[in-house]
């Protein structure tokens, strides 16, 4: 049986690498709140969509739709 971890981080952690990967997210196709989410616990890290909402709302940070850029 595979064995999963979960890791406990803090809010302000969370927040950190959220703005961390909407940095680093490719412009022309930014992740949504459900991809962001996905890629959080493929790291180990579970974390809700609507809890990565909340926390890039009270970051400034747009929607993807929003975040698009059409370079």
């Amino acid at each position: 049986f595979p064995v999963t971890i979960w890791l406990r981080v803090s809010r302000e952690t969370l927040k950190e690498l959220l703005l961390r990967a909407v940095e680093s997210e490719d412009k022309s196709q930014p992740l949504s709140d459900e991809e962001l989410s996905t890629v959080f616990k493929k790291q180990g890290i579970m974390c809700a969509r609507r809890t990565i909402s909340k926390y890039r709302s009270s970051l400034c940070i747009a929607p993807a739709s929003q975040r698009r850029r059409w370079d």
